[in-house]
Order: structure tokens, then sequence, then C-alpha cells
């Protein structure tokens, strides 16, 4: 278990992780009888699902402006011909 200590410290170091941060997720990892390594590719992983999430909704509300501004654009056209031709 100390080599396993001892690895995960070291993955902390190269994510430069600050102290608190990491004691805070040792704690955390201890208590689901977690390495700290694992922890912290659960925590990345969640991170990255939100962060997926956050994008997928920001792409489908540009889409959504998009075809409204493309419907209010069709819109004018046809109530600017209706008003020039009379059609």
């Amino acid at each position: 278990m100390r080599a396993a200590q001892k690895g995960s410290s070291e993955a902390c170091i190269s994510l430069n992780l600050p102290a608190e941060l990491r004691d805070a997720i040792e704690a955390k990892a201890r208590m689901f009888s977690a390495t700290l390594d694992e922890t912290i590719q659960v925590l990345l992983r969640s991170g990255l699902a939100a962060q997926n999430l956050r994008e997928s909704k920001i792409e489908a509300l540009a889409e959504h402006l998009l075809s409204a501004e493309e419907s209010e654009s069709e819109s004018h056209g046809t109530r600017l011909g209706q008003t020039i031709f009379g059609i």
C-alpha cells in the first residue's frame, strides 16, 4: 500500500496539484479504499463528462439560434417580396 501511495504522490506532483487539494483527494481516496490515482482518474472522467455535456448543450443552443435566425430571415424576405411585388 505504501508503494501505491508513493506512486500516487508522484502522479500528483506531475499534475502540479496544490498540497491542500492533494491531501483532500487522498482523504477521500482512503474513505473509499481507493488509491489516489484511481480517485484522480474518476475526478478527471467526471470533469470531462460534465464538460462534454456543457458543450453539447451549447451546440444545441447555437443550432437552435441559427435555425431561428434563418427562419426570421426567410420570413422577412417573404414579407418584403409581398410588399414589393404584391404577392
